[in-house]
């Protein structure tokens, strides 16, 4: 356990299930932004055209989609969410309600590159929440290509405008497992994560769990979950926050 004081995509609207890139995405000729598009249907990770993509049919309100090698979707359809979310868009603007917004945090860096010394897929994921405004109260279905990620790698996720040589690379083994994954010779790796708060909404609790995939591929530690603890996420400054965490 460890104790510390915190002191080019690509998307698939899931209605055509139609590739789009950042470039091509923006207001319609009517002025509509994807944004504020009609609500979408039920929607899930999936793999297309060796990228992760955001697709349809599955069981999911919103799904984020930061590469080619990574996927987050989460919530019910019941919820009315607002479907595939553009990273541009403020994510956690679209998904959380108002209520949701102020109980969005932070992880902070310090702590997600210690993980990183110890599963650097762990902290990759968690830097993704981050980036993508994921981290308000909630469960979420994380999936990965099974590339390979060293420690290093970490501070790749946690400042993408800064490494796009990493990314380069990162990809081109990324789309080369991905079509394995695609004729069913290879499994992507899935995470549960789960995010509570106390009674007093002054603690919270990350939890990850592996649901398939990394083990049998062998390109990770052998742990199977991550839990983070972080008190007093109120405070004014975060270096009143503590967090702990382990692996297991």
């Amino acid at each position: 356990m460890k104790q510390r004081k915190f002191a080019r995509f690509t998307i698939f609207l899931s209605l055509l299930v139609l590739p789009l890139t950042v470039s091509t995405v923006g207001a319609a000729a009517d002025g509509t932004t994807w944004g504020s598009l009609p609500q979408s249907p039920c929607v899930s990770c999936g793999v297309m055209f060796s990228c992760h993509v955001c697709k349809g049919g599955g069981n999911s309100d919103f799904c984020v989609t930061p590469d080619c090698g990574s996927c987050v979707s989460g919530g019910t359809c019941d919820s009315g969410g607002p479907g595939i979310i553009l990273r541009e868009q403020a994510p956690e603007a679209q998904i959380a309600s108002d209520r949701d917004r102020k109980r969005l945090f932070r992880i902070d860096t310090s702590v997600i590159r210690e993980i990183g010394d110890v599963h650097p897929r762990f902290a990759a994921t968690l830097a993704n929440l981050n980036a993508f405004g994921l981290t308000f109260v909630g469960v979420y279905h994380v999936n990965w290509t099974p590339v390979e990620l060293a420690p290093q790698d970490v501070e790749a996720f946690l400042d993408r405008g800064h490494h796009p040589g990493f990314f380069k690379r990162y990809d081109r083994k990324v789309h080369r497992l991905n079509k394995l994954i695609e004729q069913g010779r290879l499994e992507d790796i899935v995470y549960d994560v789960t995010i509570e708060e106390s009674a007093d909404s002054s603690n919270r609790t990350i939890k990850l769990s592996l649901q398939k995939g990394s083990v049998q591929n062998k390109v990770d530690p052998p742990y199977s979950s991550l839990e983070v603890k972080v008190t007093n996420v109120n405070a004014a400054s975060r270096t009143e926050q503590t967090s702990t965490w382990y692996v297991k």
